[in-house]
């Protein structure tokens, strides 16, 4: 790895700096850091990705040691990801493990990121600094409230989520959004989030209440592969919207909108 873009080898450690990296990552495979690079990784203020842990560490403890750790990103199926709880500075984590039990996430209190599965995870909404979250697998009756301090949320695979509310305490914060696979989803419940600026929905089965998006502070809207819009025609309403269509549905939008200023952009 050492030889590919974004990797380096610096005092034994291999490090990852890619464009989603907070902090450069000390990545281990199939391996976890003894202790002295464990030590090395907090000290040099790096973040740290494990993947591949093998079977003797699947409990994960091994993290307890890494307190002053601000990034950690933890990739595998079956591991007890409760220890990660105890690194109270995280600022930056990553959970995508199968098969992890539920996950106490609230004494996270300095969390500004956060990806991974909903249910095993869902308590990180709790936690008041979290700007930035990203998930998959949601269910509908899960995610009831979008909190008011949060300002970007990525729901991957969600195809039962119908609407999103956000909070009816505070003021939603809430100003990018991506939606991924939902079988319907209703765009009039989006209006809950006054700031929302940039709105990608792709692979949607069907998509209704379209009127509503003319209503929202809109900068960027992308319609990626979508099978079904609902009153297609109100699309035309997006006069000041940077719109990218991409599908089969890129044609006949097309013909709905002319001439618009900025431009849109149609990949079919």
């Amino acid at each position: 790895m050492a030889g590919l873009p974004g990797f380096s080898r610096v005092d034994g450690l291999l490090l990852r700096e890619g464009p989603g990296d907070a902090v450069p990552m000390a990545v281990f495979e199939d391996a976890i850091p003894s202790v002295a690079e464990r030590r090395r990784i907090v000290e040099r203020g790096y973040g740290l990705h494990v993947l591949g842990v093998p079977a003797a560490h699947r409990d994960l403890t091994f993290l307890r040691d890494f307190l002053g750790l601000t990034a950690l990103s933890v990739t595998g199926v079956d591991y007890d990801t409760r220890p990660v709880s105890e690194i109270t500075t995280l600022e930056h984590l990553s959970l995508e493990v199968l098969g992890a039990p539920e996950t106490d996430l609230r004494p996270l209190t300095s969390l500004t990121s956060f990806a991974g599965a909903w249910e095993t995870n869902k308590s990180v909404f709790e936690i008041a600094t979290l700007e930035r979250a990203s998930f998959h697998d949601v269910e509908a009756s899960a995610l009831n409230e979008i909190p008011a301090h949060l300002l970007e949320l990525d729901l991957a695979s969600a195809p039962r989520i119908r609407s999103l509310q956000g909070t009816r305490d505070g003021d939603p914060a809430l100003r990018r959004l991506s939606i991924n696979r939902a079988r319907l989803f209703d765009a009039t419940s989006l209006t809950t989030f006054p700031r929302l600026s940039v709105l990608a929905i792709s692979d949607v089965a069907r998509l209704v209440g379209t009127a509503a998006l003319a209503d929202l502070p809109l900068r960027e809207l992308g319609l990626l592969n979508c099978h079904h819009i609902a009153d297609m025609a109100e699309l035309a309403r997006l006069t000041k919207v940077r719109v990218t269509v991409t599908g089969r549905l890129a044609a006949s939008i097309a013909e709905i909108r002319t001439g618009c200023e900025p431009p849109w952009e149609y990949l079919a």
